[in-house]
């Protein structure tokens, strides 16, 4: 292969990924450098030479993308100055992809105990949480996320749209729910086929009976003539009036399916507005006679449509924004509720109560700050940050706190590689990354101060060709902001190259 080199692709696939943060460049050399493993040595020197001018040429203007080819350029320089580097050798492309392709593997690996940690317990992601998990792992973007996610059995649901209104007058849906509960129907699904088991929401292709649960005019004038058959009870009375409901309904063009998920939505919403967990509500659903497939579509679109319409009004939404840590919002609505209400002054009793502990635990970080225990400042400080993530005054504080440091950094030689680890710093684990740095002859100065080997929330890295034959110095940072950066761990260590092609002289 001797194709051109496509400079608007290789911007569009290889730079613009990492403009926004230019210094976090993944070690896969191959796709850096545009090269194709089946290269000879003439083509991967001219492949080379165009990629390092396309990198000088636009290092030289201004923006987020000219810092990424600036980045690219003074990482070249620093593979030239390894003494085993051969970028004109086909072999040693070919190694340094199977050395990317491990290293994969290992941060897949590290992405799978993730993921079954944080959504392991729901049973599926979010769409909009993928870009978390790309931020967390640039070198894992689309196809490594999405490998990592199916190896840990963790699917992706895309939220369904719920109904927002029920289809009735708010007179008639309160008559229909009364009717309900007196005729001893969960669901509208449960009053229309009784005795009836997995109901099926939406429609699923990949599942057993796709169909959702078939609830239509129909089905309603067959309900009624069995409940017409039964004995003259309450029960049989209310389910009558709940079935004329109903009809009417129908009869006005009401979309019975929506209406059916609408009541099913409202008697899970409250709990969900009280900060329910995921697992929780999937369960309430599957209690309900809802497939576990539909439960969790539904919680996931639940938890979707809370992002977006959240409009706290009363002191249930107040007790929902303090569980939820937005600290500020609640004492904005608890503010704007009426004097003299014992519910409102119980809310207000609540975020007191919250705003007490937090200044409790900003006291606790500042002394901790004083007395030099930075890990127990940053641990007092994050919990300030989850009881009230949306004042900014506490954000800040937390925020002005790098995380406490690496509490040890260990590197063992791993054939020409350097093999490290370091333990997990206290903290939020989803927001701490790790920056491990290495400089020949000496230890790094801070966290920019010589090749970066590794820049992610993993808790071990590999330098797969690092110089060999002399001292190398490594430290571990850790940051949650990218801005502010702890003190590090370091380790030094001499890689020797092993001994080969011995000669014997037996005279």
């Amino acid at each position: 292969m001797n194709a051109k080199l496509d400079e608007s692709a290789y911007e569009r696939d290889v730079v613009k990924p990492l403009r926004a943060d230019p210094y976090a460049l993944p070690g896969d050399l191959v796709t850096r450098y545009a090269v194709d493993l089946d290269m000879t040595a003439g083509q991967l020197h001219e492949r080379v030479k165009d990629v390092t001018g396309l990198w000088n040429g636009k290092a030289r203007r201004s923006g987020p993308v000219a810092a990424v080819y600036k980045a690219f350029q003074q990482a070249h320089d620093e593979l030239l100055r390894q003494p085993g580097a051969r970028l004109d050798d086909p072999a040693w492309w070919r190694a340094r992809a199977d050395e990317w392709a491990a290293a994969m593997e290992n941060e897949i690996a590290a992405l799978v105990d993730e993921v079954r940690q944080l959504y392991g317990p729901s049973g599926f992601v979010l769409p909009g949480y993928i870009a978390g998990l790309e931020r967390l792992h640039p070198s894992l973007r689309g196809p490594g996320i999405r490998r990592a996610l199916d190896k840990a059995g963790i699917p992706t649901v895309t939220p369904q749209e719920l109904p927002q209104q029920s289809g009735l007058d708010r007179s008639s849906y309160e008559r229909l729910g009364r009717a309900l509960e007196e005729a001893g129907a969960r669901t509208i699904f449960h009053l229309v086929n009784p005795g009836g088991t997995g109901i099926r929401l939406f429609a699923n292709p990949d599942a057993p009976g796709a169909a959702p649960s078939r609830i239509d005019r129909h089905a309603i004038e067959r309900r009624a003539k069995s409940v017409e058959a039964d004995a003259n009870s309450a029960r049989s009375r209310a389910a009558t009036v709940a079935l004329g409901l109903l009809r009417t309904a129908a009869d006005k063009g009401t979309d019975l399916r929506l209406l059916a998920l609408f009541h099913i939505v409202g008697k899970v919403r409250e709990t969900r507005i009280a900060g329910q967990p995921p697992m929780l509500t999937i369960r309430s659903l599957t209690e309900l006679g809802i497939t576990e497939p539909d439960a969790r579509m539904l919680t996931a679109s639940l938890m979707a449509l809370e992002g977006n319409n959240a409009t706290p009004a009363g002191p249930a939404d107040v007790r929902r924004l303090v569980a939820a840590g937005q600290l500020a919002e609640a004492r904005r609505v608890a503010a704007s509720l009426p004097p003299g209400d014992e519910e409102a002054d119980a809310a207000r009793a609540t975020v007191a109560r919250a705003e007490a502990e937090v200044e409790s635990l900003i006291r606790a970080a500042q002394a901790a700050m004083a007395a030099g225990d930075m890990a127990e400042a940053a641990r007092r400080a994050s919990t300030a940050r989850n009881l009230a993530s949306d004042d900014p005054a506490v954000t800040d504080f937390a925020g002005s706190l790098p995380p406490p440091p690496p509490q040890a950094l260990a590197a063992a030689p791993d054939g020409l590689g350097v093999q490290l680890s370091w333990p997990r710093v206290p903290g939020d684990e989803t927001a701490v990354r790790y920056r491990v740095v290495r400089r020949n002859g000496r230890g790094p100065m801070d966290e920019n101060d010589g090749t970066i080997v590794a820049d992610g929330p993993a808790t071990t890295a590999r330098d797969s060709v690092p110089p060999v034959g002399e001292r190398l110095g490594y430290a571990v940072y850790a940051s949650s902001d990218r801005k502010r950066w702890s003190s590090p761990a370091t380790c030094t260590v001499e890689i020797l190259p092993p001994v080969t092609d011995v000669l014997m002289d037996l005279e």
